[in-house]
């Protein structure tokens, strides 16, 4: 009770406008030092959206108390080993009494006196009969009069019960002896008593009468009048009387001494909740303004009291159960849940010793058992036994003594209650996902499969926190939120579309669909002032309703029905302010403007007519709001299109390519609309880059949709599994693709600095590397080249966590060519204006220009490489030309030298002692001049501010990587000046927090620096091209007249040069003939 009025006095406290309400801030900064001492400002907010049921963004005292009292129940059976109870039926046939025992009319209700082990039933053939409690045996027939019974009760203290009548009579009989004797009749009531109760006021015994006028009488019985006199008259029995307490027939009245209230209820849809035995006691009303009964009015049939589980229940012509908060101060309370289930009024409530259990029973004979615990109903059972003279059930209560419920008609009929195993839920799904959504609000993903079976996720942990089922009585068939993410509305194959609070499983609407056939598709739009729920489906129609954000029993009707498809909806797309985009399973797109529901444009695939029947269906749409409103479709035969909506155009097609020709059956984007997502239904998934993307017709889209990466999300190669759904969950950077298979996978899209936890195993491979960089380096992953240990890594290519990377730079292989002009270094040979594809490897370049310039290949001891002259550097053989895009120039031909190295001297033969010595010499002039080279390149990369880096986790550490070197190598190079070089890079790397053994191309692979003196002829020619480029790039800031003269005379000069070469070599030739002029392959 403290920490209640702690709770209160917080709660008011925060509530500065005095409006009764808290949003969610205010919750948080009311309730973070009373209740969040160990809760941090996340777990505060799911907390605030649990309690807010209604889901309207505040909480009131009502809302906050009411589910306070919810979790002690749930809390209380969260440890049991026991399931939900179900209901076995008897067959009827086997009834113990024969049929003259029976009553010839309706019964009205049941009494039970578990002392005596007798069980009392009063029926509106004027009699009161008397059964055995445990086999349900006749006992004894009490002909109370030749009207009806309305109502009996019992008091305690004295024993005796008491029963009403049409007639305006009050019996009064002995409960003490099997003969039932009658010991006083009240007469000459004033109206009908319809409903009866028994009040203890402290040994005084009094009894409540309700009547046909909305009034209630209390009586004192515990001195009615002069002991020799049996027929009384009202008018000289004491009483107290409240008139007009209702306005309509009083249905049930009773005192509940936990409470210390009386409760009663009326047709005119109302329960009133009164003090007895206090001066200016309070009488409170529920269900006067509030949910279905306030439009209405409609009436309250019965109510059933818990002291276990503090829940009031109550029924009526609604076909809802209302469970109500007894406590509540509030004037005019709303309900703690609405159970809603049942298809017809609702006659006859009643619940388990331990509030665990409710049993509703309907006018149409349907009996329902409730889980009190998630509120869902366990169990359903139809009497089909036909009845007379009226085919209802028209009594019902529960014996807990002997753990059954009992109906009556005309007879008794039991129904044993028997403990279900506790089913092991397990945290999957056991069927095929419908959706996997994820919820931003929450930081959570709410799953749900065929079955109706909706788990809730924490996405940081990947454990299942939440859990409800039988959401729908048939196959589950969409799933949506509602803008704020507080609602998930769900429709199934019947054609049932329902919201609810996800937080606590607590449907809070139905809304009413056009037909019963299978809604496939729902959406959830704000189009300017109005908030409406879409769904479309097997009728072929969108239907709209406007969302009220209010609980309510009766089920919303639409606000409008828009028809214009052939066949069934498959999906829907919309994009503010007004365009709402359908496809169809015929290939059509139908644009419709919203404000007006009117159809703008019908669009179609071309020559949809030509293709198979089942290769039409457009299964997903999604709008790039980002790409100038562009809109992808996905469809059956494979292909990705991209439509202008607005002017009901097909801007670009391709075929996405997915294994075996499979369809799209679904996509997504991120925020940026930079990628698209797409799935199959074989369990592959791609990554298309989009930013380039203009939603514009007639251009070559090709380079503009780029397919970056793909590998199988779901299933293997014997199980192909079907993507049905994918997400993107921002906050973490993760692709979220849910399967036929059940099962729910998160893809690594980028690092947050910590620990990712996963629902399902994330692999890493080549491609989320690359995701993982994109907000780094602000490249795309068709910009960046993955190596490792000198192989290029393909997109699924597995990256192992130690393993050291360097990051390219590179330029996308679209199938654009380059002009090339090819160079021969010693003779000076050209050829100009040779067509290059961008991504041809290294070989095939060099193949290419040795055809060329007609030139020999050359022997195994050389090896052909390139220069490129505007960056100083020769080409490494393991890239292609789209790796140095950032290098290439632009607007004129790219200039490549071809140049001969050697090999290495490296052996696998034996060597002799001095081989080896001068082998020795060798490598370590190698080590030095390697060491040069890197320090150079390792300068060039700093000053350029091209350093990248990788994630922790997937570089070497500084131990591993100082141990890679050896000690005589870095002795070797720190008195020279390359080292000094090298030393300065790495401290200016490290104090930029960058790693040293992560770096960015353009610069000579080890491999590739065998040489261990480059030839002095070789350098001469690298520095005179290298002159000679420099004079070009002179030329080309001078007039064109001026700079072609001096072109002319430059070439003209180098010509005169190369021919005196020419003839000096005849000559030695002549005066030598044995001598071999230097060739190419023998060069160096």
């Amino acid at each position: 009770m403290q920490q209640l009025m702690n709770l209160k006095a917080a709660f008011n406290r925060a509530d500065l406008d005095r409006g009764g309400t808290l949003d969610l801030n205010e919750f948080v900064l009311a309730f973070g030092g009373v209740l969040g001492r160990d809760m941090s400002k996340e777990q505060l907010t799911h907390l605030f959206m649990k309690i807010d049921a209604n889901s309207d963004g505040t909480v009131d005292w009502d809302e906050f108390t009411n589910f306070m009292l919810l979790e002690s129940q749930s809390s209380s059976g969260r440890n049991t080993t026991e399931g939900a109870s179900k209901l076995t039926e008897v067959d009827p046939r086997n009834e113990p009494n024969p049929k003259h025992l029976h009553h010839s009319d309706m019964m009205d209700g049941i009494l039970q006196l578990p002392k005596i082990e007798r069980l009392f039933t009063y029926s509106r053939d004027g009699t009161v009969r008397v059964w055995k409690s445990d086999t349900l045996l006749h006992v004894k027939t009490i002909k109370v009069c030749e009207s009806w019974v309305t109502s009996m009760t019992h008091f305690e203290v004295s024993n005796r019960i008491a029963t009403s009548s049409t007639d305006r009579t009050i019996s009064f009989y002995d409960a003490s002896t099997e003969k039932f004797e009658l010991v006083a009749q009240l007469t000459g009531l004033e109206t009908s008593p319809l409903c009866l109760g028994s009040w203890n006021d402290q040994l005084k015994e009094k009894l409540l009468v309700g009547d046909d006028c909305g009034n209630v009488a209390i009586y004192d019985t515990s001195r009615p009048g002069k002991e020799s006199e049996t027929i009384i008259s009202a008018t000289s029995y004491r009483s107290t009387y409240e008139k007009g307490r209702h306005t309509d027939w009083i249905t049930k009245v009773a005192y509940f001494a936990d409470l210390s209230l009386m409760i009663s209820c009326s047709l005119d849809g109302t329960l009133k909740l009164s003090e007895l035995g206090r001066r200016n006691a309070v009488t409170r009303t529920l269900g006067e303004s509030y949910g279905p009964f306030a439009p209405v009015k409609r009436g309250v049939y019965s109510f059933a009291w818990s002291s276990a589980a503090k829940v009031l229940a109550s029924c009526g012509l609604e076909r809802t159960i209302a469970l109500w908060n007894p406590y509540s101060t509030v004037r005019s309370p709303k309900p703690l849940v609405l159970l809603m289930g049942h298809t017809a009024s609702v006659q006859h409530v009643a619940m388990s010793e331990d509030g665990m259990e409710l049993f509703s029973c309907g006018i149409d004979k349907c009996i329902k058992v409730w889980d009190m615990r998630s509120h869902k109903c366990v169990q359903t059972l139809y009497d089909k036994t036909n009845y007379r003279p009226e085919d209802k059930i028209s009594a019902m209560a529960y014996d807990g003594h002997h753990h059954r419920l009992l109906t009556g008609t005309t007879r008794l009929r039991p129904w044993p209650l028997v403990k279900a195993a506790k089913r092991n839920n397990a945290a999957r799904h056991e069927a095929p996902l419908v959706a996997a959504l994820y919820n931003d609000n929450f930081h959570q993903v709410v799953s749900g499969d065929e079955t109706s079976h909706v788990c809730v996720w924490d996405i940081e942990k990947g454990e299942m926190v939440f859990h409800f089922t039988e959401l729908h009585e048939t196959k589950m068939t969409a799933m949506a939120f509602d803008e704020a993410g507080r609602r998930l509305i769900t429709a199934a194959n019947d054609g049932t579309v329902r919201v609810w609070n996800f937080s606590n499983g607590q449907m809070l609407q139905q809304l009413r669909n056009e037909g019963h056939t299978e809604t496939s598709c729902l959406a959830f739009i704000v189009e300017g002032q109005n908030r409406l729920v879409l769904a479309g489906g097997w009728n072929r129609k969108v239907v709209v309703w406007r969302d009220e954000q209010t609980a309510s029993a009766a089920p919303v009707e639409p606000d409008r029905i828009m028809s214009g498809h052939d066949e069934d909806i498959l999906s829907i797309a919309y994009s503010p302010p007004n365009l709402l985009v359908t496809s169809g399973y015929d290939g059509r797109l139908l644009v419709w403007n919203m404000d007006s529901a009117v159809l703008k444009f019908k669009l179609a695939i071309p020559h949809v007519q030509k293709l198979d029947v089942d290769q039409r269906a457009m299964w997903k749409v999604l709008f790039l709001e980002r790409r100038s409103q562009a809109l992808v479709s996905g469809s059956a035969d494979g292909k990705l299109r991209f439509w202008n909506v607005t002017e009901g155009l097909l801007v670009w097609e391709m075929h996405a390519n997915h294994k075996n020709g499979e369809g799209v059956v679904a996509l997504a984007t991120e925020p940026t609309n930079s990628f698209l997502f797409s799935g199959d239904s074989t369990g592959y998934l791609k990554v298309w880059d989009v930013s380039n993307f203009l939603n514009v017709t007639g251009i070559d889209q090709r380079s503009n949709v780029l397919e970056v990466a793909h590998w199988r999300a779901h299933g293997d190669r014997d199980h192909a599994v079907c993507i049905v759904t994918i997400d993107y969950v921002e906050r973490q950077r993760l692709i979220m693709t849910g399967g036929s298979d059940g099962r729910i996978k998160l893809w690594r899209f980028d690092t947050s600095g910590g620990r990712s936890h996963v629902i399902t195993g994330v692999k890493l491979d080549a491609f989320s590397v690359k995701l993982a960089l994109v907000e780094l380096t602000g490249l795309l992953p068709r910009e960046m080249k993955l190596v490792c240990k000198g192989k290029t890594l393909k997109g699924d290519d597995e990256v192992p966590a130690d393993a050291t990377l360097m990051l390219l730079h590179q330029r996308p292989a679209t199938g654009a060519s380059y002009s090339i002009d090819f160079h021969e270094i010693i003779t000076g040979q050209r050829r100009r204006d040779i067509l290059a594809r961008a991504e041809m490897s290294h070989d095939d370049l060099v193949q290419l220009a040795l055809r060329s310039l007609n030139l020999a290949a050359g022997d195994e001891d050389v090896c052909l490489r390139f220069y490129l002259p505007h960056i100083s550097m020769l080409m490494r053989v393991d890239l292609t030309l789209a790796d140095y895009a950032t290098a290439l120039p632009e607007g004129r031909n790219l200039q490549l030298y071809l140049v001969p190295c050697p090999r290495g001297l490296r052996s696998d033969k034996p060597t002799s002692e001095p081989q080896a010595v001068a082998r020795a010499e060798e490598e370590a002039a190698h080590e030095r001049w390697r060491a040069q080279v890197e320090a150079e390149a390792e300068a060039l990369q700093l000053a350029l501010g091209r350093m990248m880096a990788l994630p922790p986790s997937l570089l070497e550490t500084e131990a591993a990587e100082g141990a890679a070197e050896p000690d005589s190598a870095r002795a070797d190079s720190a008195a020279s000046r390359a080292a000094c070089e090298e030393a300065r890079a790495r401290a200016a790397c490290e104090a930029a927090g960058v790693p040293t053994r992560i770096r960015t191309g353009l610069m000579a692979a080890p491999e590739d620096l065998e040489l261990l003196h480059p030839p002095s002829d070789v350098l001469a020619e690298l520095a005179a091209l290298e002159e000679y480029e420099n004079d070009m790039r002179d030329l080309s800031a001078l007039p064109y007249a001026q700079a072609r003269e001096l072109l002319v005379a430059a070439e003209e000069a180098r010509f005169e040069e190369r021919c005196a070469l020419l003839r000096q070599q005849r000559r030695l030739k002549e005066e030598n003939p044995k001598m071999t002029p230097p060739k190419l392959d023998r060069l160096g």
